[in-house]
């Protein structure tokens, strides 16, 4: 059986009591490190150079189902792997920034549900195939255009989550010193009442930050922390209710962590360390392991996830870096 796997890349192996997570669909078994500490982190996820996925052969027996037996297969599970590859083509294109490329994955997700309710789901390749088209630049770019990015219904957004997670304990972490939460809501003012253009002018200040003390400094950061996360979580079909849903909470806990690392660049600046952002994914991974915590994050994307439009206001930065 083939395997692709997401793990360290150095020569080194990794420690002993590095923790794996393990799936298998069709005839592929993939698995990846989990990133419980900074250390995890550093040997998958590297600053300078794009994430690298290998594949070897495993034998079958070793093999854990990611289904059970009789276990009812939605119609996209049985298009995943060829989903789930179109996506991280996507989230590759980097003649776009990051928030362009969430975009384009979502549209491509959107007509991915089409094909596969219209059993047109063999087609899926050429659909990506299409994106290169002008056709769809012109879908594109329309789409880009009715995005009207606000500052203040991202905090809101993350900001009413972060509060309701804090109240279940959900972010609470003895095996780091960094309190995420206190951090926030003190540049933030989560919780409390802000006039918007403070909020507007103390985003722009973090955003520009970031830009300069990571996305300058470690240009492939970001985009290997997302495609991990959509890799090793099995996005876009893992839970259920949809790939929309799923995508929704994915791009939901990344901006989560987005929000965290706005703070930490601008608190920190010239003296953010690599193993502070390595710490900060760390962090998110361990609350990703809780079992209340995706729950929770479910349900509040659920009520929001059909108000597309008032999402991608909130969620997606347009504005050149």
């Amino acid at each position: 059986m083939k395997t692709l796997c997401l793990e360290p890349q150095y020569v080194t192996e990794p420690e002993p009591d590095a923790h794996f997570r393990s799936y298998a669909v069709n005839d592929i078994y993939e698995r990846a490190l989990v990133l419980l500490t900074p250390a995890a982190v550093g040997q998958v996820i590297l600053p300078d150079q794009p994430l690298h996925l290998t594949s070897h052969l495993v034998e079958e027996e070793s093999v854990k189902p990611w289904l059970q037996p009789g276990a009812e297969l939605a119609p996209e599970r049985g298009y995943m792997l060829d989903i789930q590859r179109a996506g991280i083509i996507l989230l590759r294109q980097r003649g776009y920034g990051l928030n362009q490329r969430l975009i384009m994955l979502g549209l491509f997700l959107e007509d991915a549900v089409d094909y596969v309710a219209t059993e047109r789901g063999h087609q899926l390749g050429a659909l990506i195939k299409s994106y290169n088209s002008p056709t769809f630049k012109v879908r594109f770019d329309e789409a880009m255009r009715a995005i009207a990015f606000d500052a203040c219904a991202y905090t809101g957004y993350l900001g009413t989550l972060l509060q309701r997670l804090e109240r279940q304990g959900l972010l609470q972490d003895k095996a780091t010193l960094a309190d995420y939460y206190d951090l926030i809501r003190q540049i933030f003012g989560i919780g409390e009442t802000q006039e918007a253009q403070q909020t507007q002018r103390t985003y722009r200040e973090c955003r520009k930050a970031m830009q300069e003390h990571v996305g300058q400094r470690c240009p492939y950061l970001l985009e290997n922390y997302l495609i991990y996360t959509f890799f090793s979580h099995f996005y876009p079909c893992s839970l259920a209710g949809g790939m929309v849903h799923n995508y929704w909470t994915m791009v939901t806990i990344y901006k989560l962590c987005e929000l965290s690392l706005l703070v930490l660049s601008a608190v920190r600046r010239d003296q953010l360390r690599l193993h502070d952002i390595y710490d900060l994914f760390a962090y998110w991974e361990r609350r990703m392991m809780q079992s209340e915590f995706l729950p929770l994050v479910e349900h509040y994307v659920s009520k929001r996830e059909n108000q597309s439009l008032e999402l991608f206001n909130a969620l997606y930065d347009l504005a050149p870096s």
